[in-house]
């Protein structure tokens, strides 16, 4: 899968001086016509109480999520029809979990992913999966589409929280 960037922008003001405020992740986009990303940004442009903008392949549009709040870890974009960005098939996507398996986390920066062996993580029925805290994962991975390396499928979208890193299903 090809992940996109997300930036979601608003005016902010400190003392009567205004400014743009920004947040990234990264996000996946499905063929259904909707963007999927970490809920904890999602949160953050809610957050703001402002006019949000999202800023997606080089085009901006108004914030409208679909689903804020209907699952605890990952939310859901309408992605307008004009814009132009690789789409995932929901055909290609799975959420049974096999202990032998090997998930490759896509880094969107890198030739090629990062493996995780299936003993690095547990079942974590309320999210997906959790990544066992020895794991070294850079920050700005989150929001990185998850697959199964036997099978090809997409599993979920990495995920940071106050508890550590984690998979978490769509």
């Amino acid at each position: 899968p090809q992940p996109v960037r997300v930036v979601a922008s608003w005016r902010d003001s400190i003392l009567g001086l205004y400014r743009r405020r920004t947040i990234e992740s990264w996000a996946i986009a499905l063929d259904d016509g909707t963007l999927r990303i970490p809920a904890s940004f999602i949160a953050k442009a809610i957050a703001s109480q402002k006019e949000v903008q999202i800023e997606l392949a080089g085009k901006s549009f108004d914030f409208d999520p679909l689903e804020s709040g209907a699952k605890a870890w990952t939310d859901k974009i309408a992605i307008p029809d004009s814009l132009a960005v690789s789409r995932w098939s929901r055909a290609n996507m799975s959420t049974a979990f096999d202990q032998a398996a090997v998930f490759l986390i896509i880094n969107p920066e890198l030739r090629e992913p990062i493996a995780l062996n299936s003993t690095r993580v547990a079942v974590n029925p309320e999210i997906g999966l959790d990544i066992a805290p020895g794991v070294a994962i850079p920050s700005e991975l989150s929001g990185s589409p998850v697959i199964s390396a036997a099978t090809g499928k997409l599993y979920g979208l990495l995920i940071d929280t106050d508890t550590g890193w984690h998979i978490a299903k769509l």
